[in-house]
């Protein structure tokens, strides 16, 4: 398993859409198992977990 994270500084009028339009922009793909930390002072760390092929059970 692969654990990728950014950090994207926000600033006080700086809407949702336009921090997961950041996101984007530096690669990331929204799914179920992206986390949104929000640190203390306005910065906001987003990391999720990539699940290779090979490390998935196999049926």
């Amino acid at each position: 398993m692969i654990i990728k994270y950014s950090i994207i500084k926000a600033k006080g009028s700086d809407s949702l859409e336009h921090l997961v339009g950041e996101m984007v922009k530096e690669g990331w793909e929204p799914s179920g198992s992206l986390q949104i930390i929000i640190l203390g002072n306005g910065t906001l760390k987003f990391y999720q977990s990539i699940i290779k092929k090979e490390d998935q059970p196999k049926c």
